[in-house]
C-alpha cells in the first residue's frame, strides 16, 4: 500500500471517506467491495485516536440483554462475527467471568435465561471462522469455581458465576489498518495526513472538497459523489466548513483503559461492579479486568469532556481516581500508579439529554447516520459512531442509504480479493531458512509473532525480507520488534512518524512505554529512510515519550 496522495486527484470518486479510523476503514472498504470506486484520507495516521482507545474486547452484546435490548446485542453479535472472520489472526477467542449474587434480576436463574437467549441470537456465531476461531457456549459455573478464578470477592449469596466467550483484538490499529490495506488491493485509494479543508459545493450539492498535504501543504480538490463524514470527535468541525453547517447534538465523554503491570486474572477477562450507588441513581460502575499481553487491562472509566479533540488528555488526577475505584471494587488488587504501564483514552459521543451534572454518563448506546441533504447539503452524509464492535454493520447500513438516496447505482458489481492461500505453515518454512542477526528469539516464537500480527499477509514481509537481507536483525525481544516490520511499515504501510511505528505498525507501544534504546534504534531506521537530522530524530522522539508522560515514573 503506497501512498500516493495525487492519486486522489486523477479521476472523480463515487464515495470519498473523511476519516481513518476503524468507522471510516469499514466505509471504504465495504463500498470498495460492492464496486464503488472509492477513497479515504485521514488527517493524522490511520486509527490514531478515538479508534486506538479500545478495551480490545470485540464483543457479542451480551450485556445488552439485560437491558432487553435484542436489536442491539444480535448486531454485535453480527459484527463480532464479521471482524473474526476478515481478520481471524488479529480477533482471538477470549473467555469472560462475571460472579452472581442472589435469585433476583442479576441472579444465577435470570442469567441462565440470558445465556440461553444469547445462544439463540447467536447460532451464527461460528459462521465462516477457523476451527482455532470458535467460540463455545457460554454456561454458569459454581461459587467454588467462581472463587478459584476470582478469589476474595463477596462470598455472602455468590450463587455462581457466569461464563461467556467474546472475540479479543490483539492489535486494534492492525485490524483498522487491515480493512484499508484490503480495500485498497481492491482498488480504493488511501492516504494519511491529508486533511479536510472545506467542501466543493455545486448548487447547494458537494461535489469534493478541498484537500491538503499535512507536511508540504500543498491543497488540492478531490472530486466524489458522495462524501462520508466519519472523523469522530471531528464531524462538526467538518461540516463548519459548509455555508450553513448542520446542526447535531455532540458532547462528549472521555473513554480510559488503563495498561497495568499486575495480571491479576491471567487468563479470564473479569468483571466486577461497585456496589455503590452513585448520585445520579444508577448502580455502580462496571469494569472489566482483561488480560493483555502478559499485562491487564482495566476499563472503561468514563469522564465528561468539555473542548477541542485536539486538546483531549489524560490527567493524572483521572488516572488516580481510575485507581481508587477499582481498589474500592477489588481491594486486594492494591493498586498504585506505579502498576500503571500505560492508558488509553479517546473521546466517545453522549447524548444530551443525559444528566449534565453527571460527571461520569455512559457513552451513547446507538450510532447515528446524518442524511445531510435534509439540513440542505446535498451528497454529504455524516456518522456519529459509538462503538469500535460494531463498526461493519454501521458501514453496511451507510451504503445502503446512499444506494437508497439513488445519487448510487443501486448494484454495481460486487468484488473481493480471493483470500490468500499462504499458511503458518509456510510461514514456519520461510522463516526457518533465515538468520537473523543477534537472534536469540526462537523460530517458532518468530513465527507466532508474523502470524499475529499479518496473518496471512505475513507472505509480504516474508518476501520484503528475503530482497531486504539487512532487516533481519531483533531491534527488541520483549516485546518483539524486527527491522523489517519498521522498513515494512515505511516503505508499504505510509508511516512517517515515529509513533506510526511504534504504536500502530508494530507491537512496541501496545503495554506500556518502549525502552530508550528501542527508541533510538527505530528512529535511526526511521532517518535513514526518510532523511531525517538529529534534530527532526530528538523532536519524533520526544513525542512519543509525551504520549506516555502521565505513567512515567
Amino acid at each position: 500500500m503506497k501512498r500516493k496522495p495525487e492519486a486522489l486527484v486523477e479521476n472523480p470518486f463515487d464515495i470519498l471517506v473523511i476519516g481513518g479510523g476503524i468507522l471510516g476503514a469499514a466505509i471504504v472498504h465495504k463500498a470498495t467491495e460492492r464496486g464503488f470506486k472509492s477513497a479515504l484520507i485521514e488527517k493524522g495516521d490511520f486509527g490514531q485516536a478515538t479508534s486506538s482507545n479500545s478495551l480490545k474486547t470485540i464483543h457479542g452484546g451480551l450485556r445488552y440483554l439485560q437491558q432487553a435490548d435484542l436489536r442491539r446485542s444480535r448486531q454485535s453479535i453480527r459484527a463480532r462475527r464479521k471482524f473474526m472472520a476478515f481478520a481471524p489472526h488479529l480477533v482471538l477467542p477470549q473467555p469472560f467471568l462475571v460472579p452472581v449474587y442472589g435469585h433476583g434480576i442479576k441472579g444465577k436463574e435470570v442469567m441462565a435465561a440470558g445465556l440461553m437467549i444469547n445462544d439463540l441470537l447467536s447460532w451464527d456465531r461460528n459462521q465462516k471462522l477457523p476451527e482455532e476461531n470458535f467460540l463455545p457456549r457460554g454456561r454458569l459455573v459454581s461459587p467454588k469455581d467462581c472463587l478459584t478464578i476470582i478469589p476474595d470477592i463477596e462470598k455472602q449469596e455468590l450463587t455462581g458465576g457466569v461464563l461467556w466467550y467474546d472475540g479479543q483484538a490483539q492489535h486494534t490499529e492492525r485490524l483498522t489498518l487491515e480493512f484499508i490495506l484490503a480495500a485498497t488491493e481492491m482498488g480504493a485509494v488511501a492516504a494519511n495526513y491529508v486533511r479536510a479543508k472545506g467542501f466543493i459545493l455545486e448548487k447547494g450539492t458537494v461535489k469534493g472538497i478541498v484537500a491538503e498535504e499535512v507536511f508540504s501543504k500543498t491543497e488540492f480538490s478531490i472530486q466524489s459523489k458522495e462524501v462520508v463524514n466519519a472523523s469522530g470527535p471531528w464531524i462538526t468541525k467538518v461540516l463548519h466548513t459548509t455555508p450553513q453547517p448542520p446542526r447535531h447534538s455532540m458532547n462528549w465523554v472521555k473513554g480510559i483503559n488503563l495498561v497495568i503491570s499486575k495480571p491479576l486474572f491471567p487468563k479470564y477477562g473479569v468483571g466486577l461492579q461497585e456496589n455503590k450507588k452513585a448520585a445520579s441513581g444508577k448502580g455502580g460502575r462496571f469494569f472489566f479486568f482483561i488480560p493483555w499481553h502478559g499485562q491487564m487491562m482495566i476499563g472503561t472509566a468514563y469522564n465528561r469532556y468539555v473542548g477541542e479533540p485536539d486538546l483531549v488528555r489524560l490527567e493524572e488526577k483521572e488516572i488516580a481516581d481510575f485507581l481508587d475505584e477499582i481498589n474500592t471494587i477489588y481491594p486486594q488488587a492494591q493498586l498504585t500508579l506505579n502498576d500503571v504501564a500505560f492508558g488509553h483514552f479517546g473521546l466517545q459521543p453522549v447524548s444530551e439529554n443525559q444528566d449534565e451534572h453527571d460527571a461520569h454518563p455512559e457513552p451513547d448506546r446507538h450510532s447515528e447516520i446524518f442524511d445531510e441533504s435534509l439540513a440542505g447539503v446535498k451528497g454529504l452524509m455524516s456518522v456519529k459512531s459509538t462503538k469500535y464492535t460494531t463498526a461493519p454493520v454501521v458501514a453496511e447500513k451507510v451504503l445502503d442509504l446512499m444506494i437508497a438516496k439513488g445519487n448510487l447505482p443501486a448494484g454495481p458489481s460486487s468484488q473481493s480479493v480471493e483470500s490468500s492461500h499462504y499458511k503458518k505453515t509456510s510461514l514456519e518454512e520461510d522463516i526457518s531458512k533465515l538468520e537473523f542477526k543477534g537472534q536469540t528469539v526462537s523460530t517458532p516464537s518468530l513465527v507466532d509473532h508474523f502470524w499475529q500480527n499479518y496473518g496471512p499477509r505475513s507472505k509480504n514481509i516474508f518476501e520484503f525480507i528475503r530482497l531486504n537481507p539487512e532487516s533481519l536483525e531483533i531491534i527488541s525481544e520483549n516485546p518483539l520488534v524486527t527491522n523489517a516490520e519498521v522498513l515494512f511499515g515505511i516503505r508499504e504501510e505510509m508511516a512517517f512518524k515515529l509513533s506510526d511505528i511504534v504504536c500502530r505498525r508494530t507491537n512496541l507501544a501496545q503495554a506500556g512505554c518502549p525502552t530508550q534504546e528501542s527508541l533510538q534504534k527505530v528512529s535511526e531506521l526511521m532517518s535513514r529512510e526518510l532523511g531525517w537530522d538529529e534534530s527532526r530524530r530528538n523532536q519524533e522522539i520526544e513525542s512519543v515519550l509525551q504520549v506516555y508522560q502521565p505513567f512515567r515514573k
